[in-house]
């Protein structure tokens, strides 16, 4: 039951996390230049991360934009 309290946040904690890897990619430059500058260990994960949120876009992005069009 440990997870419980981080799973009723899942979205909340993502956004937050999301935006301060935005923020790195931005200061960094790029997604090469992050890669770059991260270890090896976090390097690995910045593509994949950025791969994940255009996979969320491809598949949920279309309802957001139909919401965003019908206000």
């Amino acid at each position: 039951m440990g997870n419980i309290p981080y799973r009723k946040f899942r979205f909340e904690n993502a956004h937050k996390d999301l935006e301060e890897c935005l923020g790195v990619l931005n200061e960094a430059g790029g997604i090469k230049e992050a890669e770059d500058a991260a270890n090896f260990t976090e390097g690995r994960y910045i593509r994949k991360l950025v791969e994940l949120c255009r996979d969320v876009v491809d598949a949920h992005g279309e309802e957001l934009n139909s919401e965003l069009n019908s206000e």
